[in-house]
């Protein structure tokens, strides 16, 4: 894995979130990043906690409120974190940080400014191009990436019409309480999902990035990863192109 990544991933972990003050003290020797390795490595983590906050939320009618950066599910409502907007008929992408509106209400699009200040830092041009063309599918990958780089409980593509609104949420600890135990199971699932859908060029750092940051102690010899927390364990085995062959349990 990239010491960039390795950096990024200790402050996530440490944090719970990645700041401006985390990236500006990464190593000056810090390898590129692309767009796509920010994917690899954020990914499986918020396909995992996506699949709690969508058993919460789907099929839910919601709403928001910009001034208060609340949004609300009938019962449940969250804290969210505006990133950025698709427009359907020019099909474009607009960073919430370049969005006069909401630069109106600051505090809801900080996480927007520290992705920038992320691109500016590694030169990624997703990250600092204040509008390009897009699709809704890249909605999602930023979705993914943002979920869990912020340390938040899942991510909203919130259709409004005339485009969609890219928001994360924070869930309140009585919410996170009821999703907090690692079970093999859950994670055997969210890998193997994540591999399916998704062309990963190495696995092993992917793979590696999740299972740390779901707070497992992670090691990697011989072409094997091992996983360990609470006692439950997994065993990855890798090709030389560093592409999964076999997944084992020991419960």
């Amino acid at each position: 894995m990239k010491n960039s990544l390795k950096h990024i991933n200790e402050i996530v972990l440490t944090q719970g979130t990645l700041t401006k003050e985390g990236i500006s003290s990464l190593p000056i020797d810090s390898e590129k990043l692309i767009f796509w390795d920010l994917f690899d490595n954020f990914a499986s983590l918020s396909i995992d906690k996506q699949r709690d906050f969508d058993d919460l939320t789907e099929g839910i009618p919601w709403s928001f409120n910009l001034e208060k950066g609340i949004i609300m599910f009938e019962d449940y409502t969250f804290p969210m974190q505006v990133y950025g907007s698709f427009s359907k008929s020019s099909n474009t992408w607009l960073w919430a940080w370049e969005n006069q509106h909401l630069q109106q209400t600051p505090k809801i699009i900080a996480n927007s400014f520290v992705l920038k200040h992320l691109g500016e830092r590694f030169d990624i041009s997703h990250l600092t191009v204040p509008q390009y063309d897009s699709n809704q599918n890249e909605l999602y990958d930023l979705g993914l990436i943002a979920c869990s780089m912020f340390g938040q409980d899942g991510f909203f593509l919130a259709d409004y019409g005339q485009g969609i609104m890219l928001l994360t949420v924070t869930f309140p600890d009585e919410i996170k309480d009821e999703f907090d135990e690692i079970g093999i199971e859950r994670e055997v699932t969210v890998i193997g999902e994540f591999l399916e859908q998704y062309e990963v060029s190495n696995q092993v750092d992917a793979l590696e990035a999740y299972l740390y940051l779901k707070g497992f102690k992670v090691s990697i010899a011989d072409g094997e990863l091992r996983a360990e927390a609470d006692g439950k364990f997994l065993k990855l085995g890798f090709n030389e192109d560093f592409f999964l062959t076999s997944l084992d349990t020991e419960l």
